[in-house]
């Protein structure tokens, strides 16, 4: 008769067509589903649709179904599989112990001494197995009942344990430490990392191994959390301890595995703190550690990591052709070998979005930003820098191009994610502030750009110092929104000051050109003429400016020029700046409708131009903009 036990054998039938079309090991379970559900006996079918309907999305979500439940290798191959880092790197670790204890048991037939050694390192590996099983078991006792373990209770409940032990093989016991603290790093728990690393050297110290290649491969990890943390003395410290450490050994695949990893993270540290030329020095000498490694085909061949770091060098040098180059040929090589769910996979893909962007190829930049956070959200669950850091990018994209409302809980998650991650003190946290600030420029919420602004400034101060080029970006940043509020003399001079530590920055042009309307607006004719001639200089010389910039610059000179020159002049920079925003295909930014709306104002009152540039920026401004944003107050004076 017909009713829902129909219904469930119809749906149990195109369950089972669905088998041969699913992943292998996932075809088990989808066939009990649908045999369940068809069986002759409507009593034996699954007692309600949402019964099914459970466990088709614990079959999604790769739990155990449950049909299953009383299963438990498969209960437990399920856990495995959602939490492939910690059971692999455990994996790994074993299969490493028994590759050398069968390799050392091969050469017994040599020497005595060689029996001695593959049953050390028998005994390492067992007893690494028998932690690491311990460890999974003791820590998730509903295991057995099908509830789904986590990674954190895995390593960071047992830490204290693992640090506590007593009878295990040091080697082993080292191999632990470091590789839980690996996964702690991955986690973003970097106060647990330390520990773990600190833990790994003490013991290795302990054995008299100081100097050594596992105390640099530690005191290089140390360096980068150093580093990560903005401790940028306490990194140099480290990494240089470790370069002279590992300059005592002769070449082998141990050093050059250690060497690359130093070089990379004091390239990426460097680089963060404006050392161009140290960075890059750096990184090429990673790269020479990286044939050595591909030869002995070492996982750590894979060279990504450095190119984007190289890449980001010669971003930062405004050779935005030649840093996607060197993104596209790491991001080819990545793809082609598999690793495309990996940690330098999603820094490709994130410097290829922002580099993209910043050559004006808004529709390919896109797609590489949205996938990367779908990659971030993939690798991180709980969260992460890595993640916080793929929201602010795209963030900052649909910002750029005048999608507000698509930026706001991008820019708003980046924040939160950032500071869930224990991230607030780090220059990072402060870039996604600075990114909120300036949404909240664009919605004409001057107060609130003010205090987000000011709030970037102080954090980037005491991290990476006020001559710092983020400091500087959002010190102009900051300066722009109080110019909206309150274009007085004392601002004049904080400009001047800050306009004279920029130097050569990209900041400069905007630098220029706001210090330059603060001049003018301040009764200052000849130092704003003076500055404007220089920020007309450095923008026309600047080829590489992205179409955006080239808006944003141009609206920016026509407030200049408004506050120097009369209404002609004024309207035609206004009338520039909004075609500069349809060459850019921001048409709808709401920029180039400040821009139109200015224009309107300067012509006079009740003539057609007039009402012509206000309907257009009318039309524009609201779409973005809710009051009390001047503008939309301007448009209804109009």
């Amino acid at each position: 008769p017909s009713g829902a036990a129909t219904d469930i054998y119809s749906i149990g039938r195109v369950v089972l067509d669905c088998e041969s079309h699913v992943a292998p090991r996932f075809r088990e379970e989808l066939r009990a589903i649908g045999e369940k559900a068809s069986r002759d006996n409507p009593a034996e079918r699954y007692a309600s649709a949402s019964s099914m309907a459970e466990d088709l999305e614990r079959l999604r979500r790769r739990e155990p179904i449950s049909l299953f439940r009383h299963r438990r290798l498969h209960v437990l191959s399920r856990a495995i599989e959602r939490h492939r880092w910690a059971v692999a790197a455990g994996l790994v670790l074993v299969l490493a112990g028994v590759v050398w204890a069968v390799r050392e048991s091969q050469l017994r037939l040599q020497a005595q001494q060689a029996t001695t050694l593959a049953e050390a390192e028998r005994d390492r590996a067992g007893a690494m197995r028998d932690f690491l099983l311990d460890v999974f078991h003791s820590g998730n006792p509903r295991l057995n009942q099908g509830e789904d373990p986590r990674v954190s209770e895995l390593i960071v409940g047992q830490l204290e344990q693992l640090e506590k032990a007593k009878d295990l093989d040091p080697d082993a016991h080292f191999d632990l430490l470091s590789t839980f603290a690996d996964l702690l790093l991955h986690q973003g728990q970097r106060d647990l990392a330390n520990r773990a690393y600190t833990q790994a050297m003490t013991l290795t110290e302990s054995q008299g191994g100081k100097g050594n290649m596992r105390w640099a491969a530690m005191a290089t990890r140390l360096g980068q959390l150093a580093a990560q943390g903005a401790r940028f003395e306490e990194s140099d410290r480290w990494f240089k301890q470790a370069e002279e450490a590992i300059d005592r050994w002769p070449i082998s695949v141990e050093r050059a595995e250690v060497a690359s990893v130093l070089y990379s993270a004091w390239g990426a540290s460097s680089q963060r703190r404006d050392r161009l030329d140290d960075a890059e020095r750096y990184i090429r000498k990673g790269l020479e550690a990286k044939p050595i490694l591909k030869a002995a085909n070492n996982p750590g061949g894979d060279d990504a990591a450095m190119r984007v770091t190289l890449g980001s060098i010669q971003s930062a040098r405004g050779n935005q052709a030649g840093a996607l180059e060197t993104f596209q040929i790491a991001y080819d090589a990545h793809r082609a070998a598999g690793l495309g769910n990996t940690l330098e996979h999603l820094a490709l893909l994130g410097w290829l979005g922002i580099t993209q962007d910043r050559l004006g190829e808004a529709a390919k930049a896109e797609p590489y930003l949205i996938e990367a956070i779908a990659l971030a959200e993939n690798l991180f669950p709980e969260p992460h820098s890595k993640l916080s850091g793929s929201y602010g990018n795209l963030g900052r994209f649909y910002l750029g191009q005048g999608r507000l409302a698509e930026a706001a809980p991008l820019l708003l998650r980046a924040v939160e994610v950032s500071n869930a991650a224990g991230e607030s003190g780090t220059p990072e946290h402060a870039s996604r502030i600075v990114g909120l600030g300036n949404l909240a420029f664009e919605l004409e919420r001057y107060d609130e750009a003010i205090a987000h602004c000011e709030q970037a400034v102080s954090l980037l101060d005491a991290t990476v110092g006020p001559k710092h080029q983020r400091t500087l970006s959002a010190r102009v940043a900051l300066f722009t929104a109080r110019a909206e509020t309150q274009a007085d003399a004392r601002l004049l001079k904080d400009a001047e000051t800050t306009l004279a530590d920029i130097g050569k920055a990209p900041v400069h042009v905007e630098a220029l050109l706001l210090a330059a309307r603060l001049a003018a607006l301040n009764g200052d004719r000849r130092k704003a003429e003076v500055w404007l001639i220089q920020a007309d200089e450095l923008r026309k010389a600047a080829q590489a400016s992205s179409p955006i910039d080239t808006a944003n610059r141009l609206l920016r000179r026509a407030q200049v020029v408004d506050a120097l020159e009369g209404p002609g002049p004024a309207i035609e920079a206004f009338l520039q700046a909004a075609v500069a925003y349809e060459q850019a295909n921001l048409s709808h930014h709401p920029s180039r409708g400040r821009a139109l709306l200015q224009a309107a104002l300067l012509h006079p009152s009740g003539s057609r131009e007039r009402a012509r540039l206000g309907d257009e920026a009318r039309q524009l401004l609201t779409a973005h903009l809710a009051p009390p944003a001047r503008s939309l107050s301007l448009i209804e004076g109009l």
